[in-house]
């Protein structure tokens, strides 16, 4: 599973669609879509300090999914 792949696992957890998550790190969708395609150090770094999805996970596919996570209020009630 290559970077791009493990990123789309996350958001599939997340129930956020590529347009929600642009919006969550203040990006437009096609700035979004590039960076995904292939993500860097810092792209990555953003991603595990806004949505929780963990760094070492999306580059290297080492580790747990998230470094931490927000319960969704469904879980929760």
């Amino acid at each position: 599973m290559d970077p791009y792949e493990r990123l789309k696992r996350a958001q599939e957890i997340l129930g956020l669609s590529e347009s929600e998550m642009a919006l969550r790190l203040y990006r437009d969708e096609q700035e979004f879509a590039m960076l995904a395609s292939n993500p860097s150090d810092e792209f990555c770094e953003e991603l595990q300090k806004v949505l929780g999805i963990a760094k070492l996970f999306i580059l290297e596919g080492k580790g747990p999914m998230f470094s931490w996570r927000p319960l969704p209020i469904k879980e929760v009630v």
